[in-house]
């Protein structure tokens, strides 16, 4: 063992240890981008119908109404399995492993980079942008991709956020879950599909707007299987959004698993404000 005397920080972390995190942010990643890469193969694999899809059905999460607590609780509760964390206890045995670089240690393309994040986003540079800031040429691309999947769609922001919650109750991811249930509620969608969602009990009938019950099925099976039956796949081209509807849920939900990984690898609590 030996007895050369630890460099740590105020935390009590070894500073060599988190000096040089930008290789494991690029893993996880790299890992994010193909797998939303994988994902828009998926309307041209449709359009030649090469894939046929039988089976269904999923674990179902933990139940529970739509108060913001016990919906967060439920997916945040139990880490590591989750990745994420909410409580102050789950933050003493489970702390972040990294939120990106401190404001005083970026380099100039990082400051940009950040501003920019900040001007745009209602939660700041919060979330998934601080590890990403590790490597700038990773953070300009991805938060670029957010701004656009999120604003820039066929979709109303509240069809956009049912597939981000559908995508996060998926992965399990407590932080994603915590920030877009409030911006579901605020879009417009109901505390009782909401609960559905997190509860993995939702189902085509708990949809009267054709758009949503399209969007619903497409995300679900999508996040499932990394694929979309025909029947699920015409229903959706068949709404006002047509084919580049198609192409835009499945960037979508393939931004925010990306999104998704990254939070639960780094442990990245939701904002205060969200707690």
């Amino acid at each position: 063992i030996s007895s050369e005397p630890r460099d740590v920080d105020d935390d009590g972390r070894d500073r060599t240890e988190a000096a040089a995190p930008t290789q494991e942010v690029e893993s996880a990643c790299t890992a994010g981008v193909y797998y939303s890469v994988s994902m828009l193969g998926v309307a041209r694999q449709l359009a030649n119908r090469s894939l046929v899809i039988t089976s269904r059905g999923s674990a179902p999460l933990k139940n529970g109404r739509c108060s913001q607590h016990r919906l967060q609780s439920s997916l945040c509760g139990y880490p590591p399995a989750f990745g994420t964390v909410t409580t102050a206890e789950d933050k003493l045995t489970h702390p972040p492993r990294y939120t990106g670089p401190e404001k005083c240690e970026m380099d100039p393309e990082q400051r940009a980079i950040h501003a920019q994040i900040v001007e745009s986003r209602s939660t700041g540079a919060a979330g998934p942008f601080g590890p990403w800031l590790a490597n700038p040429a990773v953070a300009q691309p991805s938060q670029e991709l957010g701004r656009v999947v999120r604003y820039e769609t066929s979709f109303p922001i509240r069809v956009s956020e049912l597939a981000i919650l559908v995508t996060a109750a998926r992965t399990r991811c407590g932080t994603e879950w915590a920030i877009h249930c409030r911006e579901a509620r605020k879009a417009g969608l109901t505390d009782e599909i909401i609960g559905h969602l997190l509860a993995g009990t939702a189902t085509a009938e708990h949809f009267d707007d054709p758009l949503d019950r399209a969007v619903w099925r497409f995300a679900d099976e999508l996040t499932q299987q990394c694929r979309v039956s025909d029947d699920v796949y015409d229903e959706l081209v068949a709404t006002t959004v047509g084919t580049k509807g198609a192409v835009e849920l499945v960037a979508l939900c393939g931004y925010y698993t990306y999104v998704a990984m990254t939070l639960n690898v780094f442990r990245i609590p939701p904002p205060k404000n969200y707690l």
